[in-house]
């Protein structure tokens, strides 16, 4: 079994429990979401169940730009050609939504799965090389580092809105076929 398969089971077995909700003395079913960050966006998908045959609850494109365009979704790329301070403030305002976005997006997630009787109790985030990144300068020099850098942004404000909304987060290496 794939180390990044072994971490999500793993992840399954330890929300595969039955809470009960004290204020209407309901079942309510935990359930595990998982991010995968694309340019400007992540798929989340929610899954309930035994981890031998774990159930899809939900799954939804969350959009972590405030405008769906290039310039945003590939915010390095767009700051590689501004002058320093421009570049940092255009960085610091993709961030600033994309946080905001997907907190949004993730209380949104939350709300409409407890409608169904259902607690996302654990999080899982799919990461690429998990290597820390160098300076913004150094960042910007190098086409490879502005990818890393694209999807850290990315990547970052899910687990920002995962704290926001206390979900505990695992995060998996993702590992080449």
């Amino acid at each position: 079994m794939p180390p990044q398969n072994l971490a999500f089971r793993v992840l399954l077995l330890k929300t595969n429990s039955l809470i009960q909700n004290s204020r209407s003395e309901s079942t309510v079913l935990t359930a595990a979401v998982g991010f995968r960050v694309h340019s400007g966006w992540a798929a989340a998908v929610v899954l309930c169940g035994p981890v031998d045959a774990p159930v899809v609850v939900d799954r939804r494109k969350i959009q972590l730009v405030r405008t769906f365009t290039y310039a945003y979704r590939q915010p390095y790329h767009t700051a590689r050609e501004m002058q320093c301070p421009d570049a940092i403030k255009f960085i610091r305002g993709v961030r600033s939504d994309a946080k905001r976005l997907a907190v949004t997006s993730l209380r949104s997630l939350q709300s409409d799965l407890g409608e169904g009787d259902f607690k996302i109790v654990r999080g899982a985030l799919l990461l690429a090389s998990g290597r820390a990144l160098p300076g913004l300068d150094k960042i910007l020099s190098s086409h490879a580092l502005i990818h890393t850098a694209d999807g850290e942004l990315f990547r970052d404000s899910l687990r920002a809105a995962c704290a926001a909304c206390d979900l505990r987060i695992v995060r998996c290496l993702r590992f080449a076929d």
